[in-house]
Formats: C-alpha cells, structure tokens, sequence
C-alpha cells in the first residue's frame, strides 16, 4: 500500500504552490489530491496509534519495535496537521468554491479527532507532541471554516455536527469511545449520533483493517497474545524476502520523518 502511495506521490504540497492556483478551473483538483494523499497517509498510520478507535488491536502494537510505532505516530501527526493547513490555506485564498472538495470535511473531520486524541497522550518523543490548547485551537477553525461550506449537505452536514460534539465533549472532559461517537444515549435526554458516512463506511474499515492484519500473519488480538503476536512478525519478516509491506514493521520500512515524501 504505501509502496503505491510513493508511485503515485504528487509534488510535495505549498502554500505558494495553492496560490499559484488561486484563479485556476484546477484548483479544487489541486487540492483534493493533495488532501487525499495526506489523508492516505493518516489512513495508514493511524493503525499505529494505541487507543484510537481505527488503530490495529493494542497486542499487535505492542509486539512492534518502538521505534516504529513512534515513527508512525510522528507521521500520522505530521500528514493531520498538513491536511488542516490545506484547508486553512484554500479558506485564506477567499475564492469562493461552488463545489468544494468533499474531501476538505472527511480530511477536517479525521484529522481534527486525530490531533485531539493524540493532545491527551504522554509524548515520548518531541515531533509527537501535540498540545491539548494547540489541538482544540486547530480542530475549533477548522470547524468554523467547514462549517458554511457543507452545512446544507445531508451527509457530510451530519459529519460537521459530529466534529462539534467531539469537540465539545473533547474540552469539557465527556468520556467517549475512543476516535468516535457511537449510536447510544449519553444522558437522560441527549443522543450523540455517527456521521452517517462514517455508518456507511464502518463495515468497510473494519475489513480492510482486518485484512491487513491477516495478511500480515496476526493470528490473535487478545490482551495475552503481545509476546505471540511478536514471535508471529519476527518468523514473517525471515521468511519473506525483502521487506513485507503487510507486516506490521514493513508498513513503515523505508519510512522515516524527514525523507521527502513525508515532509509537509
């Protein structure tokens, strides 16, 4: 998967290079590959992040080395934070779009639960640290900013709402599932509910998470299985040749933070 991001990677995204088509019929193309090769990338490493509701089950983290699941970390907040300034930059370019990306939403909503997760973490390295004011501050102007241009979508108008709620559940300190909302009641008379794409998709999610950890050879998610699971990457990685893109440390083999196509 991320070997065919790297072929299909587009140049490196700039604000500069965003105004360059500010009076373009390009524009809202421009921005909508480079807001869904962000949101790939935040795809892909968010199976790294331990308690996050999209992640892989905590035992097969665990049985990764550190410094993958560090680097991963690292990444999925680097390509959150670029997918934000994106849409930050097409708001400051004050060109009104008739038809805005709806990729600008799904990469707002995602990106902004994101960095709100991860501001209530204990960072163990500097490039992951993500301040709880800095987090609440970027999700709340994204917010703003999404909120005029899809409020009147039927769907993606439920995934604003949603934002908002997580938001506010976020700063005044609501328990919720981890990374999201789910269809149940949260107090007497107050329903939390799901952007209904994000209902639509679930199914979807689920077995393509899935289907990456079979193909990776995980054969157990259960809180007893770390040191199995950690048995079952080492046995895959020496009998593939080459590293296995499918293998929990594969995914990121190659990688590192300041290669070029992670740099934002």
């Amino acid at each position: 998967m991320l070997k065919s991001l790297k072929i299909s990677e587009p140049p490196a995204y700039s604000t500069q290079e965003l105004q360059r088509y500010a009076n373009s019929r390009w524009l809202v193309r421009y921005a909508a590959v480079q807001l869904g090769w962000h949101q790939s990338h935040c795809d892909i490493y968010r199976l790294f992040l331990l308690g996050y509701k999209e992640a892989a089950p905590d035992a097969m983290i665990q049985a990764c080395e550190p410094d993958y699941v560090a680097q991963a970390v690292a990444l999925s907040i680097s390509h959150a934070q670029t997918v934000i300034n994106i849409i930050h930059d097409i708001h400051n370019l004050r060109v009104p779009l008739v038809s805005p990306p709806r990729d600008m939403c799904i990469g707002g909503y995602h990106s902004s639960r994101l960095l709100l997760h991860l501001s209530g973490s204990e960072p163990k390295h500097k490039d992951q640290e993500v301040t709880n004011e800095k987090a609440v501050s970027l999700a709340r102007s994204t917010l703003a900013i999404l909120r005029p241009l899809f409020k009147t979508s039927p769907v993606l108008g439920e995934t604003i709402e949603a934002l908002d709620q997580i938001i506010t559940a976020h700063v005044s300190g609501v328990q919720v599932p981890p990374g999201d909302f789910a269809n149940e009641d949260r107090g007497a008379d107050r329903r939390i509910r799901r952007p209904q794409y994000a209902m639509a998709i679930q199914r979807h999610t689920a077995l393509g998470v899935h289907s990456a950890l079979r193909q990776a050879q995980f054969h157990d998610d259960n809180e007893d299985a770390g040191e199995d699971a950690g048995k079952i990457v080492t046995e895959a990685s020496l009998h593939n040749n080459g590293p296995n893109i499918w293998s929990a440390q594969g995914w990121l083999q190659g990688f590192s933070p300041g290669s070029s196509h992670d740099c934002i």
